[in-house]
This record gives C-alpha cells, sequence and structure tokens, in this order.
C-alpha cells in the first residue's frame, strides 16, 4: 500500500497554480500567505518589446487605488487595503499564454 504526503501550502502543482489545503488551485503564495486569484479586473495594453514603460499604484485618502500606465489610468478599485507587498508579472493560468517582464527601477513616493 503506497502513503501519499500532502505537499506544503505554497507549493507549485501545475503551471499557474499552487498547493493549499492538498488540493491544486489558481492561488499566489507570497511571503508565506496564500492569496485567492482575483481577476475581477484586467487591462491589455500594447506593449513594443525592449522598451520600458511606468507603472503607477496612487492610493487616495478614500481607499480608491488606480492603477496608471505611461500616465494612462487603467484600472480603479475602491476599499483598497493592502498588506505592504505587490505582486506583479504574468498572472495568467491561460494555456499557452505566458509573460517576461524586466524591472528598471522602483520608487516609493509619499506625501
Amino acid at each position: 500500500m503506497t502513503t501519499w504526503t500532502q505537499r506544503v501550502d505554497g507549493t507549485q502543482c501545475s503551471s499557474g497554480q499552487v498547493c493549499s489545503a492538498g488540493v491544486c488551485g489558481p492561488k499566489c503564495f507570497i511571503g508565506g500567505i496564500l492569496y485567492a486569484e482575483d481577476d475581477t479586473q484586467s487591462a491589455a495594453f500594447p506593449v513594443t518589446r525592449g522598451t520600458y514603460h511606468v507603472y503607477e499604484l496612487a492610493v487616495d485618502a478614500a481607499k480608491v487605488a488606480t492603477v496608471s500606465i505611461d500616465g494612462v489610468a487603467k484600472l480603479t478599485r475602491n476599499n483598497f487595503t493592502a498588506n505592504g507587498s505587490i505582486a506583479s508579472g504574468d498572472q495568467t493560468n491561460d494555456a499557452n499564454v505566458d509573460g517576461a517582464m524586466r524591472i528598471n527601477s522602483v520608487e516609493r513616493l509619499c506625501p
């Protein structure tokens, strides 16, 4: 008889999926915390290979978050909260859709 050992939470178990309580699913494991996927909002924009873009996340006093790309607002979300971590990159679970990114610099601007 074979005894199976459950994988540790956060272990990659399939493309774009990680283990959580013994189940493989589309989640993110960041800093020891498991986050459910959230693809309720997305924005497409053209990308020229080899060029850099400016991505900005701004949160106002009313907790409205805005993501801008090259100065153009692309996404907004009300009642935004964060734990201090930001994940970026290829967040799709679609087969044969992969992305790559290079980060030139990161700046934290606070009022």
